[in-house]
């Protein structure tokens, strides 16, 4: 993929980065260990202070609810968000993919400040919550936080209504933060994917190859870095293996629709520009006509 302009150059930078996966860049974090609460008609009110780091993506409050004189069932929110961002990544319905055994008895959950928490323990009914991450009367349930508006030191307060039911309540709140270590191993992809193609501009094939399989082996996601590879190999003469590296590129691009269009209008022209040079390339024909069938979807 050409990016002889700097303007251009930094816009395939950005696209690189929005076209990968979110599959382990990030990790979780225990913002609060599963643990097991009981609010007796007594003593009907506690608070649990948690603190947001700010790199938070975003969190997760868990909890489930039981009569007194019933087993507690555990939640596992930590293993749950693991293995989910291992398989799918982040998305908008991440949280509706989580669960929590079902509750048979009731609370009030809210998050709030200092302030309030202390009018709260003090019997006040006075007191204020962020409504949009706090749930009433609900028996068990996952509170999903955005973490770029919620960070810092809050607190969890646990309200027995019922004058009659003492309540156990399971509770964990888990974060999604990003993982550093892995983002660097995706610069550094990004980093051999443009060698490559600045190998290539300067008529070194192999050197390109050599380092678009370097990024490859990093991240195999990097549309742009297969489509390369489809180019290159086109010129070598691999009609079959230039087809799957663009039907690969072309996958890839159907999970980022924002941007495909423009990538791949760019990867048709690139092999525009190469068939000026290299005018006899096999397949680069029928190729050319896959990625217009897929432009007409977006």
């Amino acid at each position: 993929m050409k990016k002889n302009l700097l303007v251009l150059l930094l816009l395939f930078f950005t696209l690189a980065v929005s076209a990968q996966s979110d599959i382990s860049k990030y990790r979780t974090i225990e913002i609060q260990k599963e643990n097991s609460f009981n609010l007796t008609t007594l003593s009907s009110r506690s608070y649990i202070p948690i603190h947001i780091p700010e790199n938070t993506n975003e969190w997760f409050i868990a909890f489930t609810c039981s009569r007194d004189d019933e087993a507690i069932s555990p939640i596992g929110l930590v293993a749950q968000i693991t293995s989910k961002i291992d398989k799918s990544g982040l998305s908008s319905s991440f949280a509706n993919s989580l669960s929590t055994p079902k509750g048979t008895a009731s609370l009030d959950v809210y998050v709030t400040d200092r302030d309030n928490m202390l009018a709260f323990m003090n019997g006040s009914d006075n007191y204020r919550y962020f409504p949009d991450v706090s749930r009433k009367n609900l028996t068990n349930g996952i509170i999903p936080v955005e973490g770029h508006g919620y960070t810092g030191d809050y607190y969890i307060l646990l309200y027995n209504e019922s004058y009659v039911t003492s309540v156990n309540t399971t509770l964990s709140v888990v974060g999604i933060v990003p993982d550093a270590s892995v983002a660097a191993k995706y610069d550094k992809a990004i980093m051999y994917g443009n060698l490559g193609w600045k190998q290539y501009q300067n008529g070194n094939l192999d050197g390109a190859i050599e380092n678009s399989k370097k990024a490859l082996a990093i991240d195999s996601t990097l549309c742009w870095v297969n489509a390369n590879m489809g180019l290159y190999s086109l010129i070598k003469g691999n009609q079959t293996i230039a087809t799957d590296f663009y039907v690969d590129a072309l996958t890839l691009h159907s999970l980022q629709p924002e941007t495909a269009y423009e990538m791949i209008e760019q990867e048709i022209k690139d092999i525009d520009e190469a068939l000026i040079k290299f005018p006899n390339l096999i397949g680069s024909k029928e190729i050319k006509e896959l990625m217009a069938l897929e432009l007409q979807k977006y």
